[in-house]
């Protein structure tokens, strides 16, 4: 009998604790309504008001209207003087040249104005000549912006894909340099991508080129760009084009701060396949909630079947020797 009750306890161990576990995604629809409320909102819209945040000032009227939530004629009003044509071309081009000149990102229209500097190559040739001559010097350098760098320019010089094949390429490697600049990235996900990007290219034999002049590294990236392969990094700006295509170039760098592993960035696309340009309000009103699962149920498998019928079986057996024994002992004594 105490061997059976060894084997019941046992199988009760295994079905409860070694079994996969399969998580359940977060009911985002419920939490939004739990935590969006009408008072909610307008307290962040009037915050935004007050710090002239115009980007988070419309992404929470955006969303209150997903959540069939109206507010009074003031602070519609006020939302729309934000909007007016003087006041967002006047913030359009300072944020342009902000994003064009130095790389910075604030907002959608900075953001823009840093992609139209990769495109042009100012982008990726100054990061990779100030990267790049630091490395061949041996000084302090951003392995990151110069691997990233010189993927960049990969899109730009090569004729192996066709237009509009290398340009949504082209657009998340600017992805992944600006939210490493602004400081986007998570440290786990930045040593993942690091590692991905090792895979796709020899960056040793930028220690042989030339950076005496801009000139001179060009030609030098033109033997260099023969090492580059895309095997590795491919998926990955793959899952950031389809990222960027469901939200913005600027959201979808603010959603990488929710992303510590590919398993996360998956989390967050499939998110965005829902909520489109809402999915940065998502994140800012639940945080990684909105990906994160606090409830799990046992995956049902065969194996889970088999050793559940045994324990079943162990059950029956051991409940029916006690009520036998008992009966025994009755009719002896």
């Amino acid at each position: 009998m105490s061997l059976l009750l060894i084997i019941i306890f046992y199988l009760l161990y295994s079905l409860v604790f070694k079994h996969e576990r399969v998580f359940l995604e977060p009911n985002i629809e419920v939490l939004l309504k739990e935590k969006a409320n009408k008072v909610y909102l307008e307290d962040k819209i009037i915050l935004a008001l007050k710090e002239e945040n115009i980007d988070d000032i419309n992404m929470y009227h955006q969303l209150a209207k997903k959540l069939n939530i109206d507010f009074d004629n003031t602070l519609i009003l006020s939302i729309n003087e934000k909007n007016t044509l003087l006041n967002t071309s006047i913030r359009n081009i300072k944020e342009f040249s902000k994003g064009f000149i130095k790389g910075d990102v604030e907002s959608f229209v900075s953001f823009t104005g840093s992609i139209s500097s990769d495109f042009l190559l100012v982008g990726d040739i100054r990061d990779l000549y100030i990267e790049g001559k630091a490395y061949k010097k041996d000084e302090e350098y951003d392995e990151f912006i110069l691997s990233i760098s010189a993927l960049g320019l990969f899109f730009s010089f090569t004729d192996i894909f066709s237009a509009g094949a290398s340009i949504p390429l082209k657009i998340s490697t600017s992805v992944l340099k600006v939210a490493k600049k602004t400081g986007s990235l998570t440290k786990p996900f930045t040593k993942e991508i690091s590692k991905i990007l090792k895979k796709s290219m020899n960056i040793k034999l930028l220690k042989k080129a030339d950076f005496s002049s801009l000139t001179a590294m060009k030609t030098s990236y033109k033997s260099f760009s023969k090492s580059i392969n895309l095997k590795s990094s491919k998926a990955l700006l793959n899952q950031l084009t389809t990222l960027k295509q469901n939200t913005s170039y600027a959201d979808s760098i603010f959603l990488l701060k929710y992303v510590d592993k590919t398993k996360d960035l998956n989390s967050v696309i499939k998110v965005s396949n829902k909520y489109k340009n809402n999915t940065k309000a998502v994140f800012k009103v639940l945080g990684k909630g909105a990906i994160k699962s606090t409830k799990s149920i046992i995956k049902i498998t065969t194996i889970f079947i088999l050793e559940l019928v045994s324990l079943l079986f162990s059950c029956i057996s051991f409940f029916s020797l006690v009520f036998f024994k008992s009966i025994f002992k009755k009719l002896i004594f």
